[in-house]
């Protein structure tokens, strides 16, 4: 009896770390396994996650599948990130797939109402949350649970773990510049109207000394997609003014006059910030000068001296404008950095780096970790390629006068609205849908036309019919109606 006890008590040592690792065993098939059932939290998620079959096509280690959790503004976009010469990413909106993915992306407008729900969700350790936003900190709503609960950020800040901007000035040689025939000399296109406004109020100042004319919505004259490429092009100026002043924060307002053969005058950051991502000598900033009147004779002056004028479109003879893919490049670029960055990473200070723009990185799996290598200009000698499947002759850009060169043997093709922000390609490379408008508040009219300034009037999921406004000239004391053209230089 005695022999037995004493067997039992050598045994039950070995027996009892037999069970511990039998149990582990168990929670880990538990959790695995395709029918386990997590936690429920209403209409916004998925009741339970089941893995389907499809999920297979991760073959390889490299192999890396990026969620979709919302459709950016509800605008969907076809999965193929060849086009950035990305490989082996696969995006998905299918929710099931979620316990496999890589990498959540998360774009914030659409889920900054369910961020309590967010936080309760169980996520695998392997498992990337992506922070997705292109809209200012003065345009963003500013939440205490954003801390500590993403991994990565994608943003247009040069700071970002993947950083993607309004646009892009690339290499490219050109020795054949070509400027639009000039028939106005300042334009503006605005719809988001504040009088607090930092641009608002210099307009109000400026409008006194130099004829400017004005569209969009804020002065009852909204733009069709056309239209707004014939107008701007026929500026020699264009008002580049950002709803808001903030680090990196340079919209298509910058890129798409520079694109289409407008000389921007831009008011936002720093022309020091400017410069890290655009040619000193392809804009006029405001603050070179002490007032709006300095600007203005500055306008005068340059609109009869033809040379000094042209002078600013130098910078086409080595580089190319462009735009960013809103949703699809931010989803692709951001799959590629998951697939290539394994180590653990947490956002700790989403609030302090975005709203307060404390310097260097938010994102850090070593709290000692300093800022990324900075992204400045000039850029690289090449981005990523970005490839179209076709392209067809039809779609190209016509009715501005002079044809502006912009590539060996590729013109513009047709864009959609410009105050979207959030654009479906390249405008240089791809032919493109039609408009997609965002959501928005109750139906839209089936005659109404979109506005070319702002975010406000974009609605969605439904195309945007032609319409033409009159331009309002605000012509300065003294100064004649018959803004000056240059010689077509064509």
């Amino acid at each position: 009896m005695s022999s037995s006890l004493g067997q039992w008590t050598c045994l039950r040592p070995f027996l009892f770390s037999n069970l511990l690792a039998l149990g582990f065993l168990l929670l880990f098939y538990s959790y695995h396994r395709s029918d386990t059932a997590f936690p429920s939290f209403g209409l916004f998620f998925q009741p339970s996650w089941k893995i389907h079959a499809n999920s297979s096509f991760l073959q390889s280690p490299n192999d890396t599948l990026l969620l979709i959790w919302t459709w950016p503004f509800g605008n969907k976009f076809d999965k193929d990130c060849t086009v950035f010469g990305i490989d082996k990413c696969y995006l998905t909106d299918n929710r099931s797939l979620y316990p496999a993915a890589n990498g959540v992306f998360f774009h914030y407008r659409d889920v900054q109402q369910h961020l309590q729900e967010l936080s309760k969700i169980q996520r695998p350790l392997f498992q990337k949350w992506v922070w997705v936003n292109m809209e200012s900190p003065a345009n963003t709503p500013r939440l205490p649970l954003l801390n500590n609960l993403f991994n990565v950020t994608c943003s247009y800040r040069r700071d970002s773990s993947v950083q993607v901007p309004y646009g892009y000035v690339l290499p490219h040689n050109n020795s054949d510049v070509q400027i639009p025939t000039k028939d106005k000399l300042v334009c503006w296109i605005v719809s988001n109207w504040n009088k607090q406004f930092r641009r608002v109020q210099y307009y109000e100042e400026l409008k006194n000394h130099v004829e400017i004319n004005t569209y969009g919505r804020a002065f009852g004259s909204p733009l069709s997609d056309q239209t707004y490429r014939d107008v701007v092009s026929s500026c020699k100026f264009y008002l580049a003014f950002e709803n808001s002043v903030s680090k990196d924060y340079i919209t298509e307002k910058m890129f798409l006059p520079m694109l289409l053969g407008s000389v921007p005058i831009v008011l936002g950051p720093s022309r020091e910030n400017y410069q890290t991502q655009i040619p000193g000598e392809a804009f006029i900033h405001v603050d070179d000068f002490a007032s709006p009147k300095k600007l203005a004779e500055r306008l005068h002056y340059l609109d009869q001296n033809l040379t000094e004028y042209t002078d600013y479109f130098s910078w086409r003879r080595k580089y190319k404008a462009t735009t960013s893919w809103f949703g699809k490049e931010h989803a692709c670029r951001s799959c590629d950095y998951i697939q290539k960055h394994k180590e653990p990473e947490t956002v700790r200070d989403l609030i302090g780096w975005f709203w307060d723009e404390k310097d260097g990185r938010a994102v850090s799996g070593d709290p000692l970790a300093g800022p990324p290598p900075a992204r400045s200009w000039p850029p690289p000698s090449a981005l990523p390629p970005r490839r179209c499947a076709a392209t067809g002759s039809g779609s190209a850009r016509k009715g501005l006068g002079a044809k502006v060169a912009l590539g060996s043997g590729r013109v513009l093709y047709s864009a959609p609205s410009p105050g979207l922000r959030r654009f479906p390609g390249p405008w240089d490379e791809c032919p493109l849908r039609p408009l997609r408008l965002r959501a928005g508040t109750g139906p839209l009219d089936p005659g109404a036309t979109v506005d070319r300034g702002g975010l406000s009037s974009v609605r969605p999921n439904r195309v945007a019919s032609p319409g033409r406004g009159p331009a309002h000239v605000h012509k300065a004391p003294g100064v004649s109606g018959d803004v000056g053209n240059p010689p077509d230089p064509s």
